[in-house]
């Protein structure tokens, strides 16, 4: 056996492996719309909503997000756009168009089937504009919100003005590279935002897969939703017995992507699940 077919033969077997382990940890990605509709389907079968995204690379574009909201009206009749599935926007998608044409088109065919979307955290360089960008829409929709991550020290003053205007937040604990790097420290800032949102009679959202943290919190706002990745729908059924936990509005998230080139893609803002060993979003 030549050293040359040794090493071709190597090659792939480390592919298949890598290929096997990333597509489990990554599975809430998916470059296959089908797949990510097969994924909906499971999620609506455990009582769950979904919320619908994509990469901010991803070539599907704007186009997605209408697939995603007739993909919602056509299975989920409710009219209270709390208690469905949502879509996550990127508003790098819409930065040509200055006049925000395109997002109050988006905004008014959501409202007028009772879908809600948030505008998702992007880059620390977006900050400012997805602020002044949801300030601007929420004064003539009411079906958006903003997606908040505390590894950024401005969430906070922010929280503090969305609840005054009785606004709406996605507040996720680390998910984006921000200017807060110590762990504690961001969850100590996740810890007491939560705590506000908790509080709150309006509909917000809470995102993390610390289940001490949610055990510790008083989840007595009505309309209070907790939102997980696919990947770990099993481990959420479990925990949320385990921990009697009893929210009815629960949601898994899941994007349109090539997750194996966001994997390599220094601006792709990918879950730090596995930091130890996959730190991308230092």
């Amino acid at each position: 056996m030549s050293i040359k077919y040794l090493i071709s033969f190597s090659i792939v077997i480390i592919i298949l492996i890598i290929s096997l382990v990333f597509n489990n940890k990554y599975n809430f990605i998916s470059n296959n719309y089908n797949d990510i509709v097969k994924k909906y389907n499971i999620i609506r079968s455990n009582n769950f909503y979904s919320c619908l995204s994509q990469l901010s690379d991803d070539t599907q574009n704007i186009r997605l997000y209408y697939k995603y909201i007739d993909l919602i009206h056509l299975n989920e009749k409710s009219d209270n756009m709390y208690f469905k599935s949502k879509i996550s926007i990127k508003i790098n998608l819409f930065y040509n168009d200055p006049s925000l044409n395109n997002i109050y088109k988006l905004c008014s065919y959501a409202k007028k089937r009772n879908i809600f979307i948030w505008i998702s955290a992007l880059y620390k360089t977006t900050l400012d504009d997805e602020y002044r960008i949801y300030k601007k829409i929420r004064q003539s929709y009411n079906n958006i919100g903003i997606t908040l991550s505390c590894s950024h020290s401005s969430v906070s003053k922010k929280v503090d003005d969305i609840l005054k205007f009785n606004g709406n937040i996605r507040l996720v604990k680390g998910l984006y590279k921000g200017n807060i790097t110590n762990d504690n420290q961001i969850k100590q800032i996740f810890i007491t935002n939560a705590k506000k949102l908790c509080k709150s009679s309006n509909y917000q959202c809470i995102c993390t897969h610390d289940f001490t943290i949610l055990t510790n919190l008083e989840l007595v706002n009505k309309y209070i939703e907790l939102s997980f990745y696919f990947k770990n729908i099993n481990y959420v059924i479990q925990n949320l017995v385990k921990y009697n936990i009893n929210i009815s509005n629960v949601s898994m998230y899941m994007s349109h992507g090539n997750k194996l080139l966001s994997l390599f893609n220094s601006n792709i803002k990918i879950p730090y699940y596995y930091k130890k060993k996959l730190y991308i979003v230092k």
